[in-house]
């Protein structure tokens, strides 16, 4: 082992080499070139704590427990004294509350209190979500749906055959004189006694046709033709439901003055003298035979038209236009009486 010359370190007196003690003052003294020399304790002493500082460092030497400490209590692994040892804030130890440590609580630390629940939650588990929505939807689909019913139902109403729409459609087309559309509207039964011809010849003698009353419970009705003269006569009808579509089942005019009167003239054109001849009264039958009655024509007849009818009264006029060699009008006043409900002529006589 080799020294190196140094000076006394308490004399400042210089050491030769290789010297251990100062020559000077007797001081100890002596230092291997790269190891410092270890002090050892006589076996007779107690065992100091090692020192690792020099004397003259202003290190203090670190400290340990002491013997009488519990090994895990006093330890740097137990709970420490947080004035006195600076390293207690560890890690691993127990922690302690934010007003002891400087750093707060480690993101390792386990906290003593438990977390607040998360927003929607309580303490009974997750609250249940609101089922406010759902029904809203359910509510809208269900009054769409009933609407829909609803309109459906409607509409059909809407669209549903009438006695009234029937008679309505009836009378539009006995004044447009539209013979298909007014036979359609007729009953099987109805159009088993008027054939679309018959009915064909009745229309051009309406100009106007209007629906009266109508009463669709008991599938009823009356209607109001206008003849030329502006003559007015009502017919009654009943209606029959065939198929869904209500259609007329049965006319019967009603018996006016107007109405006689209108039949007499339309069955002299045509030279049905028997149906005009039933026009007459019993008291004016029994005055002159059918017989005599057509002979009385001796030309034939060209036009045959009522005017100024008083229903209220029973009276009218008709004028015959004759055609042929003796052309010319004859004017008769008429006198009508009601026979059993039904109008007829009982007297006719030649307009002065």
């Amino acid at each position: 082992m080799s020294y190196t010359n140094s000076q006394c370190s308490k004399c400042g007196a210089t050491l030769p080499t290789g010297s251990t003690f100062c020559s000077n003052c007797g001081t100890p003294y002596g230092q291997p070139s790269s190891i410092a020399p270890t002090q050892y304790a006589s076996l007779s002493s107690p065992l100091p704590p090692t020192q690792y500082a020099s004397a003259s460092s202003d290190i203090p030497p670190t400290q340990y427990a002491s013997p009488s400490t519990d090994t895990y209590g006093g330890s740097s692994y137990g709970t420490s004294n947080p004035a006195t040892d600076p390293y207690s804030s560890s890690p691993y130890a127990t922690p302690s509350t934010s007003a002891t440590s400087p750093y707060g609580n480690s993101p390792y630390e386990v906290s003593s209190e438990a977390p607040p629940p998360p927003a929607g939650t309580s303490s009974m588990g997750v609250q249940k979500k609101s089922r406010r929505g759902l029904w809203i939807v359910l509510g809208i689909v269900a009054v769409l749906v009933i609407g829909g019913v609803a309109g459906f139902f409607v509409l059909g109403a809407a669209n549903a055959s009438t006695p009234t729409k029937t008679l309505q459609v009836f009378c539009t087309a006995i004044k447009g004189h539209d013979t298909p559309t007014a036979y359609a509207q007729l009953s099987n039964a109805a159009k088993s006694q008027v054939s679309e011809t018959q009915l064909a010849q009745n229309i051009n003698a309406f100009n106007d046709c209007t629906v009266n009353t109508v009463n669709d419970a008991a599938n009823t009705g009356t209607l109001t033709y206008t003849l030329t003269g502006n003559l007015k006569v009502n017919q009654e009808v009943t209606l029959v439901n065939e198929g869904g579509t209500w259609k007329i089942n049965s006319q019967q005019l009603q018996s006016t003055p107007t109405l006689t009167l209108a039949t007499y003239c339309d069955a002299a054109k045509k030279g049905d003298f028997q149906t005009a001849y039933n026009q007459f009264s019993q008291n004016y039958q029994s005055q002159t035979s059918e017989a005599d009655f057509a002979k009385s024509f001796s030309q034939p007849i060209a036009d045959c038209v009522p005017s100024n009818v008083n229903d209220a009264a029973g009276t009218g006029t008709v004028t015959f236009t004759y055609s042929g060699s003796s052309s010319g009008t004859q004017i008769f006043d008429e006198t009508l009486v009601n026979q059993n409900g039904t109008w007829k002529i009982d007297s006719e006589k030649q307009h002065q």
